[in-house]
């Protein structure tokens, strides 16, 4: 068929303004999607100091996907975005990449992913130039069984994690290392009851591992009605950006990592 493009231009007080491109189509097996955009504004708000907060951000994405099979499809997806911005006692870069790949064939999932991250702060006062950067790897694979009145998904997951911070007081240089595997049987008891177990074993080379079970009933009351009941734990240990991650600002909120989080546990 033919590309369809879509363009968008908007302008604002204070030299603000945004564009934007997207270009996409779609063949017999094969079909993409291109992005690219752009934001700026010169002082829309002051510092205390008295200094114009500018900001400016550019990214560009793009998205492609092959069907090499019935029932089997691989999918890409990789971006680029830098921001440049005025904060009141520094100067702010930032740069951040990712690729991901999924490949689906039937009820398998495989997925592989990457992403960067790379932040500088230049400070006024002292003149010092503090350094962030955050690199992430990881990978996925699910599998679906439908046997009888059975459906059981297994999987596994893992992931690295590794930061290196340049700041005034030191640098560190750190890698948080992770896996899980996890396995869920959704049965069929009735023609109106549905039982779910399942349970999912997470490893952290930092934290402590978790065990965490879960179990779900489904009752179908009525054509519109369905009554359900579950119990379930959750675990979820620190990222490397809630450990490490320096002073940041957004829409007038700032947050900064701390080396005092723990995992979390929840029923």
């Amino acid at each position: 068929g033919e590309p369809g493009t879509v363009l968008n231009f908007g302008v604002g007080s204070d030299s603000t303004w945004t564009q934007s491109i997207t270009n996409g189509n779609t063949f017999e097996n094969f079909k993409y999607q291109v992005t690219g955009s752009r934001v700026a504004t010169q002082g829309y708000m002051q510092n205390t100091n008295g200094t114009d907060k500018d900001w400016d951000m550019g990214d560009g994405n793009v998205k492609l996907g092959w069907r090499v099979g019935d029932q089997s499809e691989i999918a890409l997806s990789a971006g680029h975005q830098e921001s440049t911005g005025t904060r009141e006692s520094f100067q702010d870069s930032q740069v951040r990449d990712y690729q991901d790949i999924l490949f689906t064939a039937g009820t398998l999932q495989m997925r592989v992913y990457r992403n960067d991250y790379n932040r500088i702060l230049d400070w006024r006062l002292s003149g010092f130039e503090a350094d962030y950067t955050q690199h992430t790897e990881a990978g996925s694979v699910t599998k679906t069984f439908d046997l009888d009145t059975h459906r059981l998904t297994v999987g596994a997951e893992c992931q690295q994690e590794t930061a290196d911070v340049k700041e005034a007081t030191g640098n560190v240089n750190d890698t948080l290392s992770s896996m899980a595997v996890f396995v869920q049987d959704e049965m069929s008891l009735r023609e109106n009851m549905e039982l779910t177990i399942g349970a999912r074993y997470d490893k952290n080379y930092d934290f402590n591992s978790e065990l965490s079970p879960r179990i779900g009933f489904v009752y179908k009351a009525g054509k519109d009605t369905d009554l359900y009941a579950s119990v379930a734990k959750a675990f979820q240990a620190p990222s490397i950006s809630d450990l490490k991650l320096p002073l940041t600002e957004f829409m007038g909120m700032s947050w900064e990592g701390s080396e005092d989080v723990n995992p979390e546990t929840m029923w």
